[in-house]
């Protein structure tokens, strides 16, 4: 069951990723491919690496993640306090 919802989570993700990636490309002065990197989900360090063995803009998607962390830290606290009282 857990592997199911996993892999059911993960695609989500991935697509989501994907529909955010192929809408914001013409946007923004980089190619889909970097666009969903910065927005996929996965870690900091890997994701820079991977950006910088593909010969994409390592900053862009550095920029993107390390975003990602801050309002997650941020938003988690005032977040959590409205859902347990």
């Amino acid at each position: 069951h857990a592997l199911r919802l996993s892999a059911l989570h993960a695609a989500m993700m991935l697509t989501g990723a994907a529909a955010v990636a192929f809408a914001l490309a013409p946007h923004v002065d980089e190619p889909v491919a970097a666009t969903f990197l910065a927005f996929a989900p996965g870690g900091l360090a890997e994701m820079g690496l991977i950006a910088l063995s593909l010969d994409m803009s390592v900053i862009y998607v550095t920029a993107h993640h390390v975003l990602r962390i801050v309002l997650a830290v941020s938003a988690a606290p005032p977040l959590a306090r409205r859902i347990v009282p």
